[in-house]
């Protein structure tokens, strides 16, 4: 069974202990990077059958598949690492000494070189003025953590890719008016979409909700924001890959491009286009442990409160048990973890308009998603009744974006942004339908009126565009999957 390891080196006074230490982190380098090469050849593998699959049934398969030997692998096998420790002891004259949560390794005079922390007693406490009373490190690093509702310590630092309206209520606190639609911002930046805990019409046409005159328990509301998307509370992450929809698209929004805004249904308004979101970085310990809960964790998918689907249409019913498997391979596969209702304003820390920036920006840089030609200054907001053609600036696309996150002791690390390259709205329309559909079909390239209910824009138009996309590298075709494929690199290998 793996386990979560921590790896303490206890100062020592000679160089002969220095060198046997180095000798002990080279075995756990080496380990450790087989770890790694591991992982992302499962994600590897997992991306390029999503990206040849067009049956959805079978890419459910692949990714249960895939997040079930993710779950068998994670964390440290044990033997096979004492196995590699036992190799040094001929040359160095070491000694295993096993205890009950602690394995110290000793050299013949009783010395400790380095102490191996196992599962729960990684962790250590400090005391705190925050929220949160107490945060936790683990022995051997400076990486924080705080508790979630169940008593498990998750990364005192997670990410939440934002939307728009979520960027505006953070520019409102620096300076900016806010006009028209979003005259009256929210009491905080991160609300829940839905204020009320008895089921909504939706989730009743959609799941077996029996007792309809209850409200909603916590664990149902959990299980229902991951397979039915009702946000009573809020999803956020601290995965280190792009974040997957069930449908198996990525939910980001950069903040640095230009994206179409879709009118509610029957308001009657323009679809109009605004900068996306981006992403905040978030400090839990700002957060009552009551108010957080990571989805991913054993003891929370034990939890899980469900229900089966009801047959709707030509979709077939299933029961509570299929889909309890589905919610917890989606908080798997997104390392998701459940915050709110409410979340407090000072846990937001800084901004970023995405995974490719170098570097976080402080919440005071933050701009409204759309601004007014006549702006002067951080003095005035336009809503999304703006139209299209009034935009004032040219639509930026950061290129090669990689969308993966590194972190080091729970801050995100990004490389370097590549040179820009600018695209018209039209072929930012195109891109954006070629990004979250995973490419079109060549044969749909030329159907009409295919081409022009999916862009929304008539085909002369449609046909520019992607004669733009091609002269500037922003899409290509590919022969082997029949498709017209944005150009985008993953972080995978």
């Amino acid at each position: 069974m793996p386990h979560k390891l921590s790896f303490e080196y206890p100062k020592v006074e000679n160089q002969r202990q220095i060198r046997i230490q180095q000798a002990l982190a080279d075995v756990i380098k080496t380990a450790r990077l087989y770890k790694q090469t591991f992982k992302r050849k499962l994600e590897s593998i997992f991306a390029q059958y999503l990206e040849k699959s067009s049956d959805y049934q079978e890419s459910q398969k692949a990714e249960s598949q895939y997040i079930a030997t993710r779950r068998d692998e994670a964390g440290w096998n044990l033997d096979s690492l004492k196995r590699e420790i036992l190799k040094l002891s001929d040359r160095y004259g070491l000694l295993i000494i096993s205890e009950a949560r602690r394995i110290d390794i000793d050299d013949l005079k009783g010395n400790t070189l380095l102490r191996i922390h196992i599962d729960d007693s990684r962790f250590k406490g400090h005391g705190s003025s925050l929220v949160q009373s107490s945060i936790f490190s683990v022995h051997g690093s400076d990486k924080q953590y705080v508790l979630d509702d169940s008593g498990t310590c998750i990364p005192r630092y997670a990410l939440r890719f934002i939307t728009h309206e979520e960027r505006n209520r953070i520019a409102a606190r620096y300076g900016y008016i806010l006009t028209g639609l979003e005259n009256n911002p929210k009491d905080h930046v991160l609300e829940a979409r839905h204020r009320g805990l008895a089921p909504t019409q939706h989730e009743l046409t959609n799941y077996n909700i029996s007792n309809t005159d209850k409200d909603l328990t916590r664990r149902q509301q959990e299980f229902l924001l991951n397979r039915a998307g009702t946000q009573r509370l809020l999803p956020i992450t601290k995965t280190s890959h792009a974040l997957r929809s069930n449908k198996f698209y990525p939910f980001i929004e950069f903040g640095d491009l230009f994206y179409l805004h879709k009118a509610r249904p029957g308001s009657g308004l323009p679809d109009t286009y605004g900068l996306g979101g981006g992403m905040v970085l978030l400090d839990l310990a700002r957060v009552p442990a009551t108010s957080i809960r990571a989805q991913y964790t054993p003891k929370a998918v034990k939890e899980y409160q469900g229900f089966g689907r009801k047959k709707l249409d030509e979709r077939q019913s299933t029961d509570e048990q299929h889909e309890r498997e589905r919610a917890m391979v989606s908080a798997i596969r997104n390392r998701e973890i459940h915050i709110g209702p409410v979340v407090p304003d000072d846990a937001i820390l800084a901004w970023s308009a995405g995974p490719h920036e170098k570097a976080w920006r402080p919440l005071d840089e933050v701009t409204p998603t759309l601004e007014s030609d006549s702006s002067t200054g951080r003095t005035y907001y336009q809503d999304t009744l703006q139209p299209v053609q009034k935009l004032g600036r040219p639509i930026e696309l950061q290129w090669s974006m990689s969308l993966g996150l590194k972190s080091k002791y729970g801050h995100p690390e990004r490389p370097p942004m590549h040179q820009p390259i600018q695209l018209s709205a039209d072929e930012q329309v195109f891109f954006d339908y070629l990004m979250k559909n995973e490419g079109i079909k060549f044969g749909n390239l030329g159907k009409k009126e295919f081409v022009e209910k999916a862009l929304k824009i008539d085909y002369g138009r449609a046909t520019t565009a992607y004669e733009g996309l091609k002269t500037k590298g922003a899409a290509v075709g590919v022969p082997s999957l029949k498709s017209f494929m944005p150009c985008r690199k993953l972080e995978m290998k």
